[in-house]
C-alpha cells in the first residue's frame, strides 16, 4: 500500500487471499503497511486461503489505530502513521483495475465476503466524527 501515497481518496479492486499471518494494526481502518490479506480476515470479509477481489480506499494517515481481536485475527494498537486503508466490501465487478486502469493484483492479502454481518453493520455506523471527518467522501467508488 506504500506505493499508493499519492493516491489518498482513490478505490481500488484488489485480488486478495485470506492469511493469518503478517502485521496488522487498527481495525475497520488499518495502516498503510498492514498486511492486506490478514486485514481482510479481520474484517471479516474473507476466510484464511479464500481469494476474492475486494474494493478499499486509500485514506489519509491517522493520529492513532485501535487494535482488536475479530474473526480470529488480533490487530495491535499503533501511533501515528502517514497511509492508511479501509475495505468497502466485495469488488462485485470483478474487475482488478483501479480508476487510473493500472492492473492491480495483491498476493499477500485476504478474498472477499459475501455479506456483511449483524456486528460489522453496527460497528461501522458507530464510527465517532472524528473518523468520518478524516475520510474522503466515497464519491464514485
Amino acid at each position: 500500500m506504500q506505493a499508493y501515497r499519492r493516491m489518498v481518496g482513490t478505490c481500488f479492486d484488489l485480488l486478495i487471499t485470506g492469511t493469518a499471518s503478517g502485521k496488522l494494526w487498527g481495525t475497520d481502518i488499518y495502516t498503510g503497511d498492514s498486511t492486506l490479506g490478514m486485514a481482510a480476515v479481520h474484517d471479516g470479509l474473507l476466510k484464511v486461503g479464500q481469494t476474492k477481489y475486494l474494493r478499499l480506499r486509500v485514506l489519509p494517515g491517522r493520529g492513532s489505530y485501535s487494535g482488536s481481536r475479530q474473526s480470529g485475527i488480533t490487530s495491535k494498537n499503533y501511533r501515528r502513521w502517514s497511509l492508511s486503508y479501509q475495505f468497502l466490501g466485495v469488488a462485485h465487478s470483478g474487475n482488478p483495475l483501479g480508476k487510473n486502469g493500472t492492473n492491480l493484483r495483491s498476493t499477500g492479502g485476504a478474498g472477499s465476503r459475501s455479506r456483511e454481518g449483524k456486528k460489522t453493520r453496527q460497528r461501522r455506523t458507530k464510527k465517532s466524527n472524528e473518523e468520518q471527518e478524516q475520510q474522503p467522501d466515497q464519491g464514485d467508488c
